[in-house]
């Protein structure tokens, strides 16, 4: 293949459904696409026997449906990358399970889980997070699809960069709650954080309550996305932990806007109408739908 045919080349597809025979020679002619810039990974790609490519020039990449381990031995090729989306379908091998990959350059990654049905991708998205070093790490998101979604307990090293978190899960189980306000304190520069919740426990937005003297969950809090989010029956705690955040305070930022799919439902309570409508046409602005 000559060189000028690859010259367009900017994205970069790879799938294999089934083994590759062993008499299937070396791909090298990626090398010779000089604005490649995007990489697509789907399940396994046998890299280190069929291709050969201009590694260092990627800077976007996603990996689809792959393992712990193929996600990582992709991800060590790519130096360079900034911005990474995985769905991971599976844990890594007990070898590999301590592995450690730093990333400098990565500044957003959003980590997926398989179907609820695949129980082997349960804790895969934890494992892979902790498998991870990445220093210039701005903006997260989590997806996933297991009933009880296990978090990250700990954390190598502080996510000080961090201040775009999103979050995609069902948080009906109080544990499930327990978990995901323990992995947030390890976050505590976030700015904005968006929740997309199937069905959560009261409780937990109890953590998020600013109070004199209690160390604050996210204290550099502003913006509070909850759209696509259950939030039946939790108007009464949602005003309460709402206008704690809005107070002036030395011990939080104050809480400067929040997203909604629609208006909290506090008419039947008409003292959490009225403070609600306090806080919604004070200091705090309330935006609606998309």
């Amino acid at each position: 293949m000559c060189r000028g045919s690859l010259s367009q080349l900017r994205h970069l597809f790879l799938q294999f459904t089934d083994d590759v025979p062993l008499e299937v020679t070396e791909i090298d002619f990626f090398d010779l696409a000089p604005r490649l810039r995007r990489l697509s990974v789907y399940r396994r790609v046998y890299f280190s026997r069929l291709f050969r490519l201009p590694w260092t020039q990627i800077d976007k990449c996603w990996i689809r449906y792959s393992t712990n381990d193929v996600i990582l031995d992709v991800l060590e090729k790519v130096s360079s990358v900034e911005t990474i989306t995985v769905t991971t379908n599976g844990p890594s091998t007990y070898r590999t399970s301590s592995r450690i990959l730093e990333l400098p350059r990565v500044k957003e990654i959003c980590i997926q889980e398989e179907d609820d049905d695949n129980q082997e991708a349960q804790g895969a998205l934890a494992q892979l997070l902790m498998n991870l070093k990445l220093p210039a790490l701005q903006k997260l998101s989590f997806g996933f699809n297991s009933a009880v979604p296990r978090f990250p307990k700990t954390y190598r090293e502080p996510l000080s960069n961090l201040v775009d978190l999103t979050i995609s899960c069902d948080l009906g189980d109080v544990d499930a709650g327990r978990g995901a306000g323990e992995f947030l304190r390890l976050t505590h520069h976030v700015k904005r954080l968006n929740l997309r919740v199937r069905s959560v426990d009261g409780r937990f937005f109890a953590l998020f309550f600013c109070q004199p003297d209690q160390p604050v969950l996210l204290p550099f809090l502003e913006e509070l996305d909850l759209r696509e989010s259950n939030l039946v029956d939790l108007s009464y705690i949602l005003v309460n932990m709402l206008e704690s955040r809005c107070r002036d305070s030395g011990d939080c930022a104050g809480l400067a806007r929040v997203w909604l799919d629609a208006p909290l439902d506090v008419d039947t309570d008409p003292s959490v109408a009225r403070r609600w409508k306090g806080i919604s046409e004070g200091q705090l602005v309330v935006s609606y739908g998309g």
